[in-house]
């Protein structure tokens, strides 16, 4: 007995090529920014890790929008996460084994997953609040 099998063929999404051009973008340009700027290179590849993560578990959107998403999110986590990790080993409640450059990089992995998605909206958010509608910020009063 011989089954035949139907072959179906499905399309690419349209948007998938543009999601791997926009990491590869966006680490290759990092990475050199980071080089000649002096940025701890471990903190850097963690806050890249997170923000790639976090467009992968993003709905499909477009190349520049990805591109600002992991720029922005690793540019955050690049400048938060020492800053952070000297508050948290400065506290008193922390142990004394628990260092600095041991920190920083799990804080930059988790500030670069939760950078674009939550962080920056909620900033957004705070100065609308603070200094009232700016042009071209959303949320303006004057939108219809």
């Amino acid at each position: 007995m011989t089954t035949i099998m139907k072959r179906e063929t499905e399309m690419a999404e349209p948007v998938a090529g543009g999601a791997v051009g926009s990491n590869l973008a966006a680490v290759g340009g990092l990475t050199v920014l980071g080089v000649s700027t002096g940025i701890d290179p471990l903190v850097l590849v963690a806050a890249l890790v997170g923000a790639v993560w976090s467009q992968t578990a993003a709905p499909p959107t477009q190349f520049v929008i990805r591109l600002v998403g992991i720029v922005g999110s690793s540019v955050l986590a690049v400048l938060a996460a020492p800053i952070a990790a000297s508050v948290i080993t400065g506290m008193p409640a922390v142990p004394d084994g628990i260092a600095h450059p041991m920190l920083a990089p799990t804080l930059a992995l988790s500030i670069g997953y939760l950078g674009h998605r939550v962080i920056m909206p909620n900033v957004e958010r705070l100065v609308i609040g603070l200094f009232g509608s700016m042009p071209g910020m959303r949320g303006r009063d004057d939108e219809p």
